[in-house]
């Protein structure tokens, strides 16, 4: 988001993010820690931005989606239809309070010779809101999310599938534009019934345009009121559909809307299609409009990205047309495309989506510059920790290394990383990280070391109590250790062994996740220099940081091995699901402590130095954990410290980081007594 080397847009983000911290350090053993309300990823989540993120969910009506999953049949006795699947799916996601993220809902259809894109069928607005908010006819009590649900149980798929139509009224509705395809009388709501009837099914919601009284005698007109209301507020349309779209009938006016011709799609990404196939022209253009185009003219950043679902898409040519339109799609709104699959069901994709939507780039923790032992100058690299926050359970995450120079952060090629933005300073598209293998900019997951993570082979080692040495086969993570079980990954004690591998072996390969408050720690062995790092995913992460060293190195960033203490692994299963509902998941993510023994006091570890790392876990638990890092190839367990010990029993949430000091004579560390859960609210 901003550029940690320059003070003053340090102190832009903390200001934009309404970030508050509250250090307490005191040298007794319980600390009173003020202020503390609730989970402090609340001011990522919940305050992006002055307004929470909009996602107008845009879905496939036609009549495809009333056949089962696997085939073109009707479902039998018992079985769900794709709608079903659709229904139950969305309901789920909805089902948690998603905080500040605002939803929407409109769909389309059509019957091959009139359009039938609806207008906006329920504004964009919080999804745990009070409806009669927006109609006064629904009765008090009643959320939002329980009046969407009962929109959908009233609907019955039919007839083709109207996409882009669907997207140019989307595009009306965020610009603020006159009601189009939407302009009918509209229906209302039924109190018996708890749905809307009468009117027409393709009228806009009267709460999404003004005034909203303009159609109630089947005529007049009106502008929608647009959802966005500040600058850099995320937008998003999710579009599920399970083909390609059959019906184009607004052709000539999209083309006046977005003031250019559209490209013939004929033979173009349906050109396998016999039938219908200009049924795609203008969708790409709409798509790339919405994305890339400021949608209010005065909000600098109000653009809308396009995330397409494809749902029950076959292998056939048909299929393949749904799929190849649908990305085609995303790629032009600057979004992404996502499949249903036999391993990714469609609850889990939409978890995904309304997750990861809410959050932003380039969100990182102080950075760790590394250190030219001779003089303890500061040299010409520095070390960033990065976290991209969401709704969901876990956050992706990276460390990235730029070089400094008297401009800022440079790449890898030796080029300004940062660009000017409208908020400050961002790193550059085409900013290329260290270790990474292209341009990664301000996106958070690709490249770094997190691209580094082997796809085998990877020295994943935890403490099962046998041995202190990390590298001895009884501390392995992998599917062969017999000591980790099912119930340890946080599986049910009847899981498979089958299902226990996948776990074992989908964690062993998992990229970084969110170094939310530990920061990199880089220590010089001489010929190699090593970043140590946390992770919510909990993992202690030991990296090789000696290369680059100068401009046009692509070395290094290899990962020596990774620590994740026993009591963490009940979290792995909970991380894959990553559900956009239910708390953050917290691991090793508190400050780290180094205690180097530096016998010729030269910075360097080396000869007969012994180095100790501390680390502690803040809300991932009441642990410190102390590893003999002398030999970063050859890590030890030295000693931990838990409410298990003796003498630590009222031990809380090792938010503090130790403090090493002499008192006495000895060495000793010093530690608040802890943060009570208990006492958050």
């Amino acid at each position: 988001m901003y550029s940690v080397f320059k003070n003053d847009q340090w102190t832009q983000a903390v200001c934009r993010l309404r970030k508050h911290r509250w250090a307490v350090a005191f040298v007794v053993f319980f600390a009173w820690i003020p202020s503390v309300f609730a989970d402090d990823i609340e001011v990522y989540i919940n305050s992006t931005t002055d307004f929470g993120p909009n996602i107008l969910f845009l879905f496939d009506l036609s009549g495809s989606m009333a056949w089962r999953e696997a085939d073109e049949l009707m479902p039998g006795p018992g079985e769900d239809s794709r709608y079903d699947i659709l229904k139950s799916a969305l309901n789920q996601v909805l089902s948690d309070d998603l905080g500040a993220l605002n939803i929407g809902l409109a769909w389309f259809t059509g019957d091959g010779y009139n359009n039938y894109a609806t207008g906006l069928k329920w504004p964009i607005s919080p999804n745990s809101a009070q409806a009669n908010t927006y109609d006064s006819a629904i009765a008090g009590g009643t959320e939002v999310r329980d009046v969407i649900e009962s929109i959908l149980d009233a609907q019955t798929p039919y007839g083709g599938t109207a996409i882009v139509e669907s997207l140019y009224e989307a595009a009306r509705y965020f610009r603020g534009d006159s009601v189009d395809l939407g302009a009918f009388a509209p229906q209302s709501w039924d109190t018996a019934l708890q749905s809307y009837t009468g009117g027409n099914i393709e009228a806009a919601h009267p709460a999404s345009y003004t005034p909203s009284n303009a159609f109630s005698g089947g005529g007049g007109a009106a502008n929608y009121q647009s959802p966005i209301n500040g600058s850099c507020q995320p937008n998003y349309v999710v579009l599920l559909s399970d083909g390609r779209p059959t019906v184009l009938n607004d052709q000539g006016k999209i083309e006046t809307f977005l003031g250019t011709s559209c490209v013939d799609e004929s033979n173009g990404i349906l050109n396998d299609v016999t039938d219908w196939k200009d049924s795609a022209n203008c969708g790409k253009e709409l798509a790339s409009f919405l994305a890339n185009t400021d949608q209010i003219p005065s909000l600098p950043g109000s653009r809308v990205k396009l995330l397409t679902v494809g749902f029950a898409l076959s292998n056939t040519v048909e299929g393949e047309a749904g799929r190849t339109f649908l990305q085609a799609l995303a790629t032009a709104g600057d979004g992404a495309f996502y499949e249903v699959s036999a391993s990714l069901d469609l609850a889990t994709i939409l978890s995904n989506i309304v997750g990861q939507v809410s959050g932003n780039n380039e969100s990182f923790t102080p950075p760790s510059v590394a250190v030219n032992p001779s003089n303890l100058s500061s040299s010409n690299r520095t070390f960033v920790s990065m976290f991209k926050p969401a709704h969901n359970r876990s956050w992706a995450g990276n460390l990235k290394g730029y070089f400094l120079g008297s401009s800022g952060f440079l790449d890898v090629d030796g080029n300004p990383a940062m660009t000017s933005g409208p908020d400050g300073d961002v790193f550059a598209a085409s900013a290329r990280s260290f270790w990474s293998s292209k341009a990664d900019g301000a996106e958070v997951p690709e490249g770094g070391a997190s691209e580094k993570i082997p796809s085998s082979g990877r020295k994943v080692y935890t403490y099962l109590g046998t041995s202190n040495d990390l590298t001895d086969s009884s501390n392995s993570v992998e599917a062969s250790n017999a000591s980790i079980t099912s119930t340890m990954l946080g599986l049910s004690s009847y899981a498979s062994a089958a299902e226990r591998s996948d776990l074992i072996d989908w964690y062993r390969a998992s990229p970084y996740g969110d170094p939310l408050h530990s920061q990199p720690v880089l220590l010089d062995y001489g010929s190699q220099k090593v970043v140590y790092i946390g992770t919510n995913s909990g993992f202690l992460h030991a990296v090789d940081a000696t290369q680059p060293t100068a401009a046009g190195e692509y070395s290094g960033g290899d990962e020596i091995f990774a620590f994740v203490p026993e009591p963490l692994l009940k979290n792995v299963y909970p991380l894959k699901r990553n559900f956009a509902w239910g708390k953050h998941i917290y691991g090793l993510d508190g400050d780290i402590t180094v205690w180097h023994q530096d016998a010729n006091n030269d910075h360097v570890v080396n000869g007969a130095d012994k180095v100790l790392l501390i680390a502690g876990m803040r809300r991932g638990g009441s642990a410190y954990y102390a590893l003999d890092i002398t030999n970063p190839s050859s890590p030890k367990l030295k000693w931990q410290i838990n409410p298990s010990v003796a003498g630590f029993e009222r031990l809380g949430q090792t938010w503090s980081r130790a403090t090493l000091t002499t008192i006495d004579n000895k060495k000793v560390l010093i530690f608040a007594g802890g943060n009570d859960a208990d006492q958050d609210n």
